[in-house]
Formats: structure tokens, sequence, C-alpha cells
């Protein structure tokens, strides 16, 4: 090949040997929505400057988004900040090229540089998750140059932070406006016994539970203001929530194993409520409640590896079955066909009948996982439920109607992350949103099974996600004693591989081929060597 300097990209230092190199790739972005679509376009050319044996090569990175087209200019370091940058936000992100081959000034080692920058690249471009990223996005100076103004980016909206204890649990409930917080003491995050300046409501809440182990706390939401109503300390932590919402009842379950509840009176505009009662008991942590309230029956499961039935009417355990040898974790109740759905610490899935008083066992579903399901999430539409594991393993499980409850199965298996806790359903664009133990949050594609996008939501383990389908909001809350809202894109700039395509190109003399593409050559074989 025969290389020729460009104008417009020379070095103010004076070369002695100058040569371009050009790769180019493309992606085609789609948008998941409607016609909208993203065409991206990258040629990369590189200025050699060679003086006293000292290397600089400048990338030049042609980029195309639709009808817009625009250069940016990268140096080696450059480069490698952005993977500083890529590895705090993309959990899958390529090795770095290696750091010693920008350090060497032969010539052969220019040319070894350029065809490791091009799979580095390569591998960007064949990642959803990198490419939505806003690290990838930045480098590129994509959004700046975004003529429809579309956001591609999770944004922190609005929240609560320097809690003096960590979020074990939540409960946003839209219609009454109001937000349940289950705090307890937590090693790395506990803020009781630090000092200095702290939010109004947070100061309160301290005096309020100082000597306790945990609290209950109730804030009001208005738009994106907090209020706290009032706060409640326990000298066990609560570790589980549910609310009632026919019954305005709210269900806590303890550590201590005991199942305490009280009524949130609406008529006082829920700054009120009734003392704490005590219905039923586990011999361990309470880790998932239920209420039907046509029945008035609670269900529990807890770490005792019971499933316990408790009539609220009397205080009567009806039932307290032992469910294989495993912990028991969480409990869904399907109300319409009076089933329950009940997960243990080694992947495996329960279906009970409770249509009478006295629970009966109908399958029992074994996932890919050997690990603790800490989180599930109902689809009704599809009749399927959700599951993660803490191994990593997101499972879909395809429910059989009633009466053909056997033929449940596993109908998808994405292996991810390790330390996933909980999960969430984008239902329109058929998304799992899954949050982890390093506070990451992670999103699915169900039907391709790879990860479109991820981002750092908090410092710390996500502890609970909620999804608002109609204000398009994922709440989450964190052991780091916040609780976040984030406003997510109705759509991502890449949304799965699946509808990216790749052109080939041909490398050929600059005079010749400057901004076509031809797809003749295979871009995967492309290699070239540098002249001086």
């Amino acid at each position: 090949f025969f290389f020729q300097a460009e104008d417009g990209i020379r070095d103010s230092v004076a070369s002695r040997g100058l040569g371009d190199v050009y790769k180019r790739q493309t992606r085609m972005l789609i948008m998941p929505k409607g016609d909208e679509v993203c065409n991206v376009t990258a040629a990369v050319s590189g200025k050699v400057s060679l003086r006293d044996k000292d290397v600089q090569i400048n990338y030049r990175i042609s980029v195309g988004l639709n009808e817009e087209h625009w250069n940016v200019f990268k140096t080696c370091q450059d480069f490698e900040s952005f993977h500083d940058k890529l590895v705090l936000s993309c959990l899958n992100a390529p090795k770095r090229p290696p750091k010693q081959l920008f350090s060497h000034s032969s010539i052969p080692s220019i040319s070894q540089r350029n065809k490791t920058l091009q799979g580095y690249i390569q591998s960007l471009l064949n990642k959803p998750q990198i490419i939505n990223s806003a690290a990838f996005r930045a480098f590129l100076d994509i959004d700046s140059h975004n003529k429809r103004k579309l956001h591609f980016s999770a944004t922190l909206f609005q929240g609560l932070s320097s809690l003096p204890f960590g979020i074990r649990d939540f409960i946003y409930l839209e219609k009454e406006g109001l937000l349940v917080l289950s705090l307890s003491k937590m090693k790395a995050a506990s803020k009781m016994e630090q000092k200095g300046d702290f939010p109004a409501h947070c100061e309160e809440i301290r005096r309020a539970v100082d000597g306790s182990a945990g609290a209950i706390a109730v804030f009001r939401v208005e738009k994106e203001k907090y209020t706290l109503l009032w706060v409640r300390g326990f000298p066990t932590f609560p570790s589980s929530l549910h609310w009632n919402s026919n019954l305005k009842i709210l269900a806590v379950g303890m550590l201590s194993g005991e199942i305490l509840m009280t009524i949130l009176a609406p008529e006082y505009n829920y700054i009120k409520y009734e003392d704490f009662y005590m219905i039923g008991t586990h011999s361990g942590r309470v880790m998932s409640i239920c209420i039907d309230n046509k029945k008035n029956i609670c269900y529990s499961v807890g770490k005792d590896k019971k499933f316990i039935i408790t009539d609220m009417n009397t205080n009567d355990i009806i039932s307290s079955l032992i469910v294989g040898i495993e912990e028991l974790n969480v409990i869904e109740l399907d109300r319409i066909n009076q089933r329950a759905y009940i997960f243990n610490a080694n992947g495996e899935m329960f279906i009970y009948s409770v249509r009478a008083r006295m629970p009966k066992i109908l399958v029992v579903v074994e996932t890919d996982s050997y690990g603790l399901i800490r989180g599930i999430v109902v689809n009704s539409v599809h009749s399927s439920i959700l599951a993660c594991a803490m191994d990593g393993v997101i499972s879909e499980i395809a429910i059989g109607a009633p009466t053909k409850e056997k033929i449940s199965k596993i109908t998808k298996t994405m292996s991810g992350v390790e330390g996933a806790r909980c999960i969430a359903f984008r239902e329109k664009v058929r998304e799992v949103i899954v949050g982890y133990a390093n506070g990451h949050v992670m999103f699915w594609n169900l039907e391709s099974c790879e990860v479109v996008c991820s981002f750092q939501a908090h410092t710390e383990a996500i502890t609970k996600l909620f999804w608002d389908e109609k204000k398009g909001i994922l709440y989450t809350s964190s052991k780091d004693c916040s609780f976040r809202a984030w406003l997510l894109p109705q759509t991502w700039l890449v949304y799965s591989s699946d509808q990216k395509h790749s052109m080939k190109i041909s490398v050929k003399e600059k005079e010749e081929h400057e901004g076509e593409f031809e797809k003749e050559d295979d871009l995967l074989g492309w290699a070239t060597s540098i002249s001086a």
C-alpha cells in the first residue's frame, strides 16, 4: 500500500517520516420503535510522526450519525483514558491494548499497534452495552451531534441520600403518594455514628431510632420533594415489606422471625398509624410476605425453610410446612389462579395450590442456577416468571395454565455477572433490569439474551428495584444509605446485536476512496503496514 499524509492532521512538530493508516467500520444503530434509525459510520486514520525515535500517532475518527458527520481526534493516551472510564460502567469491557505496545518506536511496532487498536475497536462495536455507555458516546462526541435530542442515558433526577441506615427494602405507593423504607444498620453503610451536616429528615431519623437496630420510615412524595411523615425504630431490623392496598395494611418481616402489621389510615393523610401488632412467627429471618385480602390470610417464607400460612382474623397458624432442604427467599401470590410461587437458595421454584386452607404442592421446577434466588418478577402478560440468582443466572420460567402446572419449564437462561440481587421488567421493550451486589444496574434484552446497557447506580449492593412503566422511572435502593429515581430513555442507541449490521469496507488509496465504503473485502481480516 502507498500512504500519503492528509492535510489538516499534521503534527505541530516537524516530521521525518509520514504515513496514513485507514480503517473503516460501520454499525447500523436501530431504534426499537418507529422508523428512527441511527446509522453510525466510523473511519479511523492514524498519522505517524517519527522524531528522535519518539513515536506519536494521532487518530482521526470520522463519525456519521444519520445526516450528521464529524471528526474526533484521539491519541493513544486518549484511548487509555477512555478505557479506564469504560470499565467503571461496563462489566464486560474487553481488555485494553497492552501498554508496552505503545512504548515501542520501531516501524513494525507501529504496524502492530494499528492492528491491535483495530481489534480493540472491533470488540467495542460488537457489544451493545458498550456502545450504549456514556463513556463510549462521550469518546465519539455522539450526544452533542444528535439533532433529534434523543437521550440514551439513565438520568438521576430525585432521591434520598445520607440516610443514617442502609435500605433493606422499600415500597413506592404511587396512588397514595408514599415511600416506605425498611432501614437497618449495616457494617459498611451505617451513618448513625458519623458526624457532619445531614438533611433535616436524616437528623430526625437519627434521633428517633437512637439505640435501635432498624427502623421503618414513611415519606410523602410530591413531585421531587420527600417529606418525612413518621419513623419507628425496632430492636431488630425489618428485612422485608409488603403492602395491601385494599386493607391499607403494611406488613413487616423481621430478622427475629416475627411478622408485624400496622394500618395506615388515609383519613389522617397517613400521618398517623396504628400500633404494630404481631401475627405468626418464624424461627428465623422472614424473607418474603404476601397477603390475600379476600381471605384475610398472610403467606410468608423464611430462612427457617418454612412456608407459613396465618389467619389474620384469629392470628392462628393454619399451616406450617418445611419446603425442601434449603432456605426460602421469595414468595409471590397468584391471587387469580390461587397459586403460590416459592423460591429457595438452591435455584428451585415450588408451585403450590392455595385454593384450600391447606396448601398442595403442584410441581417443582429446577432452574439452571444452583445459587440463592433473591429476586423475581411475574410477567402476567406472557404467563411467566423472571428470576435472578446470586450466581448470576437469570431464568425465564413459563408457567402452565391451571391444572397444567406440571408443564411449567425453563424457556430462557442468561448467564451474567455474579451478585444478582433484584429484578424488574420493561414490558414495552422486553428488557430485564437486574440490580447487582456491586451497585451496577444491567439491562438485558430478553429476545437476544445479551446486555444492552449498564450503569453504576450505587456504591454498594442494590437491595431493591421498582420499574414504573407509565412514567419511565426506575427506583433503586442500596446498602449505601440512598434511594434514587432514574429517568430511563425510551430507547437505547443500540437495542441489540441482532439489529446492528456491519458493512464490509475496502482499504485503498485515500485519493480514490475517501468517504466510500465497498462491500467486497472482509473487515475482520484487514491488516496493513506502514512505509516511512
